[in-house]
């Protein structure tokens, strides 16, 4: 009886400013008990006594080291971003922990706030078994390139991917979201959030700079050859002249050089006296 009035006192203070936050931003308001069972929900306040396994990983931490936690995390198939702090009273020996308020806001409810904040499609994705699954869109069209296997890979980390599709040229960026670390236990999966924009105009124009520049090196290349053949011809021109002088020259000193001289056996055989008649030809003369 003593909680049951607590759990009404509750629900009639909070339940008013709640009800006034959430067509701006709906979030789950829980309240817990120092052994981390549920005490009060304000969404549902005729569920309470369980004890969620979803964040029991950060409620026991908040509890244990008096301390606020933050992170990322699932709960019923949803993916959800809470903050949890512990609750303390002013009791006879000092301040003593009593429990834990928890805020819980849904990361899919808000993305098509966040579309028309980004001017960008949102979505969301969560591992599974054996791929990743989409948890929230904002625009259908995702769900089209995920069955075509078009998005980023997601062990790729943090990117960014280019995409054609029907003519128009989207720019996806992929951001790692890293889930809760608790003290102990395994930490929480890791998420995944997508958001695209389409950027046709803007890849044509910087197609038309790159082909333009490419055409002005394209151009500059070819002034560069057509300057090296007329510097080429030019050298060869001028070099004409000095030739042909020097083969001029060549030619008037060989015409200028004297006859070589007659060999030394010639001029010895032009002095020799005329040989004598052989003796049958002197014999007949007698």
């Amino acid at each position: 009886q003593a909680l049951q009035a607590i759990r009404a006192q509750l629900f009639t203070r909070l339940a008013p400013r709640w009800r006034t936050l959430q067509p701006h931003y709906p979030f789950d308001l829980n309240l817990y008990l120092n052994n981390s069972e549920v005490l009060l929900r304000l969404q549902q306040p005729e569920h309470f006594g369980d004890r969620p396994q979803a964040q029991r990983s950060m409620l026991l931490d908040a509890l244990q080291d008096a301390n606020s936690r933050t992170g990322l995390g699932l709960a019923d198939d949803d993916l959800v971003i809470r903050a949890i702090t512990p609750l303390h009273v002013d009791g006879p020996q000092g301040s003593v922990s009593v429990g834990a308020l928890e805020v819980s806001l849904s990361l899919a409810h808000g993305l098509q706030q966040l579309d028309s904040e980004l001017d960008a499609g949102v979505a969301l994705l969560t591992p599974s078994a054996s791929s990743w699954q989409l948890k929230g869109f904002s625009r259908p069209q995702v769900q089209h390139w995920q069955s075509q296997h078009l998005l980023p890979d997601p062990a790729a980390g943090d990117s960014h991917k280019l995409l054609q599709d029907q003519g128009q040229t989207y720019l996806i960026n992929q951001l790692l979201l890293p889930g809760y670390q608790p003290s102990a236990g395994t930490p929480a999966a890791t998420a995944i959030a997508l958001t695209w924009r389409d950027v046709s105009d803007l890849y044509g124009r910087y197609q038309e700079e790159k082909r333009w520049l490419l055409s002005k090196w394209l151009l500059a290349w070819l002034a560069a050859e057509g300057l090296l053949l007329l510097l080429l011809q030019a050298t060869r021109h001028s070099s004409q002249p000095r030739k042909t002088a020097a083969k001029t020259r060549l030619s008037s000193d060989a015409s200028q050089k004297p006859a070589a001289p007659i060999g030394r056996g010639a001029r010895n055989a032009s002095h020799d006296p005329p040989a004598s008649p052989t003796p049958q030809k002197a014999a007949t003369c007698t």
